[in-house]
């Protein structure tokens, strides 16, 4: 059974106003913003801690691609296949990489499972599909 992500404390205004977002963010699609949230959710998931550096970031992300809580949870709800779809078609891996690595350093601690994970998309996005064996978590915070 999947269990329920509270979304009430995933955008909050005042956390959200460092984070320089570049032109090529906001071109973005719908989906690929989604799949590149779904992303960076997996990233600061990944070590089993969110900490306050990394809510901090994923705040100051959301309200950067202009994603309200609506397009939060359908980011969330987007199947992993889908995910690594759509990442493939977001033609400047090394911004994504960038970005992903970023979200995993925010914190000043790359943890191995944070550097696996992105690992991952490095090796798969160019194929278009999700690993066999993938099974990540995303945390609630």
């Amino acid at each position: 059974m999947k269990k329920k992500i509270d979304f009430s404390n995933f955008i909050t205004e005042d956390l959200a106003e460092s984070l320089v977002i570049s032109q090529e963010l906001q071109e973005l699609s719908i989906i690929q913003k989604k799949a590149i949230i779904k992303a960076v959710l997996y990233v600061i998931s990944a070590d089993g801690i969110i900490t306050n550096e990394e809510k901090n970031f994923f705040a100051q992300l959301l309200k950067g691609l202009s994603i309200n809580n609506e397009l939060l949870k359908e980011a969330v709800d987007l199947e992993d296949e889908e995910m690594f779809k759509v990442l493939q078609s977001v033609n400047k891996e090394d911004f994504l990489i960038s970005l992903l690595n970023q979200a995993a350093m925010i914190d000043n601690n790359l943890a191995l499972e944070e550097e696996m994970f992105i690992a991952t998309i490095m090796e798969y996005i160019p194929q278009g599909k999700k690993p066999r064996d993938f099974y990540n978590k995303i945390l609630t915070f």
